[in-house]
Formats: structure tokens, sequence, C-alpha cells
């Protein structure tokens, strides 16, 4: 990507495991440029870091996953449109309901999930699982009616056995063997919520 842009790369360093710092320039940097940039750490990166990162398709790559009614619509610019729940019917009548989808990966540790916050009024939680066949080896957990989220698009960082202010982690065991992960969603009884999964990305 460098190399196409016409530029050269000076200094590459990874910070906080989310971003990446670039020194770079068309012909050659700066002395106080590259003097700064010998002053910070080495970069090499960590071993952290140096893990394979993977790019998930929300619209392309989901299985649907729970007991709720249930429907989805991709987005060819967006991701996909989940709308769960809207049955009166029998064993719907009377009980929250849940449904997702459900996405393969290799390994996890780290998650990188991009939500349209289109309607979550009748959503009492999100849940995002780790499974490494039938067995759940991650779990976070959001009540958005207690931990609100103003903006209409939301991108949301999940590493291992850690909470963020709006997800709470729990139930961590042998995260690194999951082969899949879900986006659940639980819906009051009787009533409709919709979400929309744009990016999905994670570490493996």
């Amino acid at each position: 990507m460098v190399q196409d842009a016409g530029l050269r790369g000076h200094h590459v360093e990874p910070l906080a495991n989310t971003w990446t710092l670039l020194l770079l320039s068309r012909r050659s940097a700066s002395e106080r440029a590259l003097s700064t940039a010998s002053r910070r750490p080495s970069a090499a990166l960590p071993q952290h870091v140096r893990r394979d990162g993977f790019m998930i398709d929300p619209a392309a790559e989901f299985t649907v996953t729970g007991a709720a009614p249930f429907a989805v619509e991709p987005q060819r610019r967006s991701g996909i449109v989940c709308r769960v729940g809207g049955s009166t019917a029998g064993r719907f009548a009377l009980r929250s309901v849940r449904g997702g989808l459900a996405y393969p990966v290799r390994g996890l540790r780290g998650l990188r999930l991009g939500l349209g916050l289109v309607d979550l009024s009748n959503v009492r939680r999100i849940y995002v699982d780790g499974f490494a066949g039938r067995k759940r080896v991650a779990r976070w957990t959001w009540a958005p009616a207690r931990r609100r989220v103003v903006e209409p698009k939301k991108t949301f960082v999940l590493r291992p056995a850690q909470s963020t202010p709006h997800f709470v982690a729990a139930g961590f065991t042998d995260i690194e063997r999951a082969d899949r992960i879900e986006v659940v969603v639980e819906v009051r009884a009787g009533k409709t919520a919709t979400l929309e999964i744009c990016r999905l990305a994670y570490l493996g």
C-alpha cells in the first residue's frame, strides 16, 4: 500500500495493539522526524502483536443461530441487517427470544465489532460468544438499557477477559481453540429489534 502510494517507510510502531503508527515520506524524512522516531520504543513487534488478523465479510460468511424468528438482509456497502423477534405465537409469546449470526474463526485473541444501532429499544442483551465446538469459551454481554450509546454506529474492541464500558466479559477458557463466534440478540417477549453488523475482524 505504501509503495503503491509512492511513499517510503522509515518507521513502524504498534500502539496499544490497536493502531499502527507509520513515518512515511515521498523522498526522505526530515532529520527532526527521524530523530523523534529514534527516541521511541523499538520498531520490533512484540509477541502479542504478531498475531494473524482476519477480516470477515458480515454479509457473506454467516450462519443463523438461535431459536427466535429471524430475518437477515445483506447490505452491499454496510454489512448485514438482522431483525429478531416479531412473533407472539406459541413458545415465543411469554418469554424473551434470542437470535443471531455465527461466523467461523481460527482462534480468538481479540475482536473488532462494528454495529449499526438501528433499533435497540426492545433488546434485553447482546451476546458475543466464542465457541470451540459445542463448548463456549468466551462471552461478552451488553445490556443496552443500562449502558446506552448515542452514536448511530459504533465499533467495539473486545479483548479476552477484559470488560469495556459497554460489554462485560466473563467465562473465558481455552479461547485460542475457538472456531466460531456468535453475535446474538435477546429480544423482549413479543417484540422486534433491528441490529446491523457493519464490520467484523479478529485476531487469531
